[in-house]
C-alpha cells in the first residue's frame, strides 16, 4: 500500500506540472502559480525535498533487501553478500549495486539521487517569475516531469519484481540475527569478533565459501528461512528446496 499512496503522489504532481505547462486562463490555480510570492517558490522548493526524501525512503528498504534477493536467486561469494556494507546514500547504492550486479537497485539508486540533488532545484522554478527566462520555467518544468516519471517508473518496475519472504524486518539487529541464527556458517566464523574489520573480512574472503539465502536447515535439524554456507560441491539440496 506504501508503493500505491507514492505512485499516487508522484503521478499527480507530474499531471499538476504538464497541467500547468500545458494550460492557461484566469484560474485560481494559474493565479496561485503566476502570484511571484515566496511562498509559492518555498512551497514547491518544500515539495522537491519531501518528494526526494520518500524516494530516499523507498531506496533505504530496498538497499536492505538487495543482497537477501541476489542470494535467494544464487550462491554468492562474500565480497558480493556477508561482507558487503548496505550503502547508506545514492551514491554508494550505485557502487553497491554494481557490486552486486544488480540492475534495479542502480536505477533506483540514479534515481534518488536526481530526486534528491535535482527536484527540489527543478521544482522551485516551475511556477513564473519576472526575474527568470521563459526558457528556464520550461527547462525546468521539463526536467521535473522527467525525475518524476524516472520516478513513477522505479515504482512500477518494483512491482515486477519477485521479493524474498522476510519473516522478520531485517533492518533492526534483532532482525538480522533471526536470518544468521542456527546457521552452519557461524561455525566457520568463530573468532572473527575479535578481529578487526579489514582483518576479519580478508579471513572470510580467505576461505572462499559461497552464501544463500532460503530454506536452510541449520546445525538444530529444524528448517527456517534463513542465511547459509554453500557446499563446496554446490547449493545443498536442503537449502534448495526453499531458497530459488
Amino acid at each position: 500500500w506504501g508503493r500505491c499512496v507514492l505512485l499516487f503522489i508522484f503521478a499527480s504532481m507530474l499531471i499538476i506540472v504538464v497541467y500547468y505547462q500545458a494550460t492557461s486562463g484566469n484560474t485560481g490555480f494559474e493565479r496561485f502559480m503566476d502570484s511571484q510570492s515566496y511562498g509559492v517558490k518555498f512551497f514547491f522548493t518544500a515539495l522537491g525535498v519531501i518528494l526526494g526524501y520518500c524516494m530516499e525512503t523507498i531506496f533505504r528498504c530496498v538497499a536492505i533487501i538487495s543482497p537477501y534477493l541476489k542470494l535467494r536467486d544464487e550462491p554468492l561469494i562474500a565480497d558480493r553478500s556477508i561482507i558487503l556494507s548496505p550503502p547508506t546514500n545514492a551514491f554508494y547504492g550505485i557502487w553497491s549495486a554494481y557490486k552486486q550486479r544488480h540492475l534495479y537497485f542502480g536505477f533506483l539508486s540514479s534515481v534518488t539521487l536526481l530526486a534528491e540533488l535535482g527536484l527540489p532545484v527543478t521544482l522551485s522554478h516551475v511556477p513564473f517569475s519576472a526575474t527568470e527566462t521563459y526558457l528556464t520555467g520550461v527547462v525546468c518544468a521539463w526536467a521535473t516531469v522527467a525525475i518524476l516519471g524516472l520516478m513513477i517508473i522505479s515504482i512500477i518496475w518494483s512491482f515486477f519484481i519477485r521479493w524474498p519472504h522476510m519473516p522478520v524486518d531485517p533492518r533492526t539487529i534483532a532482525g538480522a540475527l533471526f536470518y544468521v541464527c542456527d546457521s552452519w556458517m557461524l561455525e566457520s566464523l568463530e573468532g572473527m569478533s575479535t578481529l578487526s574489520k579489514d582483518a576479519r573480512n580478508r579471513s572470510v574472503r580467505f576461505m572462499g565459501h559461497k552464501y544463500d539465502y532460503g530454506m536452510i536447515h541449520g546445525m538444530s535439524g529444524k528448517g527456517r528461512v534463513g542465511f547459509d554456507v554453500v557446499d563446496v560441491d554446490g547449493k545443498d539440496e536442503e537449502s534448495a528446496d526453499g531458497g530459488g
